[in-house]
């Protein structure tokens, strides 16, 4: 949201707190998070303290984030998105769709120095809900070095670099 560049410190901690100070009463006022959301919305369009731009802004952001929370912790009503046929909760993002896109992306850009291990992630990285991807050796910090030679992993299993995790974050619109 480029927004924030647009307006003065000032400016900008004055929307923060009256986006806040909206969104909490927004919750407190209302039973669940579907009526939250309308009346929120409600209360940005009240508001004659904002501009049409800060309003714009704390709708978007308010949105944003009510998707992105309906994605994370599977929220909502549950629907199978039209593009990968895996469930998603949210009206604007799934979570597979995005998780592919992004490996795509950077395919090109990284290798494990092994072209087996390569074409191995490559090909897995389209399990659903999980992704598969080459993290080299240099991007962790305090490695312990528990022992050395044979074929036992000198670093313990983080030396592999390679694991599966359930992805939680890096959410685009979709």
């Amino acid at each position: 949201m480029s927004f924030e560049r647009l307006l003065s410190e000032d400016r900008l901690l004055f929307v923060f707190k009256v986006h806040n100070e909206m969104e909490n009463n927004a919750v407190v006022n209302t039973p669940d998070r579907r009526s939250a959301k309308v009346y929120f919305l409600q209360l940005v369009k009240g508001n004659e303290e904002l501009s049409k731009t800060e309003k714009r802004y704390c709708r978007e952001k308010y949105i944003y984030d009510f998707e992105l929370d309906n994605t994370l912790y599977k929220w909502g009503k549950s629907r199978e998105c039209k593009k990968c046929k895996t469930t998603r909760y949210s009206d604007k993002y799934c979570e597979q769709c995005i998780n592919l896109l992004h490996l795509q992306s950077l395919f090109n850009t990284w290798t494990s120095g092994n072209e087996i291990i390569d074409n191995f992630i490559h090909k897995l990285s389209s399990l659903p809900n999980y992704t598969l991807e080459w993290i080299p050796f240099d991007q962790f910090e305090d490695v312990e070095h528990l022992t050395k030679g044979g074929f036992i992993l000198p670093h313990g299993q983080v030396e592999l670099s390679l694991f599966m995790t359930k992805i939680k974050r890096n959410f685009c619109m979709g």
